[in-house]
């Protein structure tokens, strides 16, 4: 059944048309189904970025909590990042002495203290951190994957 409507336009003729030639208002339902699922992917995207971290390997190892005395200021810390890659190494403190500098904390980048890890033995380490003025030391170590 092919139905015919007038289209009336004021000083012109009158021209016969079928509903079909006009067209619908809206989008077709494939059109409406593909943007609703693209929509739904980018929100399930979203969701599974904002959930991300929380698979972060981080791992607090020491937490030091005094009670009924107040929180020590740290004015001067060491950075030590125990990198196999000496460079990596050098980048990484130069960068956290920048950060801290930014928070108002000096420090004091291991690699310019310390000597390489193979020549100083772990407790002339620690004796040599405790006779120093530092008030706290940084320890980064990556995990291993």
């Amino acid at each position: 059944m092919d139905e015919r409507i007038s289209l009336v336009v004021p000083n012109q003729k009158r021209t016969p048309m079928s509903l079909r030639d006009i067209g619908p208002p809206c989008l077709p339902a494939e059109a409406r189904m593909a943007r609703t699922a693209s929509a739904f992917a980018i929100l399930i995207l979203m969701i599974a970025l904002a959930a991300l971290p929380v698979f972060a390997g981080t791992k607090i190892v020491h937490r030091l909590v005094i009670t009924k005395e107040p929180i020590l200021k740290v004015r001067k810390l060491l950075v030590a990042a125990i990198l196999e890659n000496y460079l990596i190494r050098q980048e990484f403190e130069d960068e956290m002495e920048r950060l801290l500098a930014e928070s108002g904390v000096q420090g004091i980048k291991s690699h310019m203290v310390l000597p390489p890890r193979n020549e100083l033995m772990e407790g002339e380490l620690k004796q040599r951190i405790k006779e120093s003025d530092l008030d706290a030391v940084l320890v980064i170590r990556p995990k291993a994957a």
